[in-house]
């Protein structure tokens, strides 16, 4: 099986930047790098779960300058995943418990991004992702109307 991850450019002018940082961005590397058939659903909650812990912890201590639109679009992207791969997947894992930890993901950074956000400019690009991208919050919410009592603990969660 190929390597699925990208190319990072490597470029010596780096400012130095918290642990975090390193750690949100193997994160999302993995999201947007592990989306296949045999899809490692232990992993991605292990790997979601990171991604709450970080922002709950991060919340507490200080603003975090972080290139936060790639880790939104990863997510948006998980969930995208999740949809379009519904049928295959729920024969295999109940996938309802990582589409609720990533929605749990945004509505903290809703609730709480004030205090580890940079600026308000990050709000904005934030608020801006979740209404472009709409479309996927509205189909996770359908799906689990849908499966409501046909997936045991899971579906109703989402509604």
């Amino acid at each position: 099986q190929p390597m699925r991850h990208r190319k990072k450019v490597v470029d010596k002018n780096i400012p130095s930047r918290p642990l975090v940082c390193a750690v949100l961005d193997l994160m999302v590397e993995f999201i947007v790098t592990h989306m296949m058939k045999d899809f490692p659903m232990d992993l991605y909650l292990r790997c979601v779960q990171i991604i709450h812990k970080l922002l709950c912890y991060q919340k507490e201590v200080q603003r975090l300058n972080y290139t936060w639109r790639e880790l939104w679009s990863a997510l948006i992207n998980l969930l995208k995943f999740l949809l379009s791969n519904e049928t295959s997947l729920l024969a295999k894992h109940n996938i309802f418990p990582l589409a609720l930890l990533v929605v749990n993901l945004f509505n903290m950074f809703i609730t709480y991004g004030d205090t580890f956000l940079p600026t308000s400019t990050s709000y904005d690009e934030l608020y801006y992702e979740i209404v472009r991208m709409h479309q996927v919050f509205d189909n996770l919410y359908c799906m689990g109307r849908v499966l409501n009592g046909v997936v045991p603990r899971g579906a109703n969660t989402l509604i």
